[in-house]
């Protein structure tokens, strides 16, 4: 009878219960406490992608901006329309020229 393990006796029995009931208790805790640190990291990403849409949006708006303002690009200012001017160089409003190619305000009779 050398060869087969004992039985572990009532009060060791006991004791090894207790033990994995103890084990079983703070696993427990530590699954809700990852669960829990899972749940905010999840919101965390959520309010980072919805930041990093709002700013991508900002940057294509400020980029279709850019690409309408022609004074930043290679042609020569009266090729395109910038702050006070149409298309062609031409001023608008009273001051400038005219689109009968007199200066504005001026009246040929």
């Amino acid at each position: 009878m050398s060869g087969t393990p004992r039985p572990p006796a009532f009060d060791e029995a006991a004791l090894l219960r207790a033990r994995i009931a103890e084990l079983e208790a703070g696993n427990a805790r530590l699954r809700e406490t990852l669960a829990a640190r899972e749940e905010l990291a999840a919101a965390e990403l959520a309010a980072r992608d919805a930041q990093i849409a709002a700013l991508a949006a900002q940057v294509e708006e400020l980029r279709r901006r850019l690409d309408k303002d022609s004074s930043t690009s290679s042609r020569p200012p009266s090729s395109g329309a910038g702050p006070g001017r149409r298309a062609g160089g031409q001023h608008v409003g009273r001051r400038g020229w005219g689109p009968d190619g007199l200066p504005a305000g001026v009246d040929v009779d």
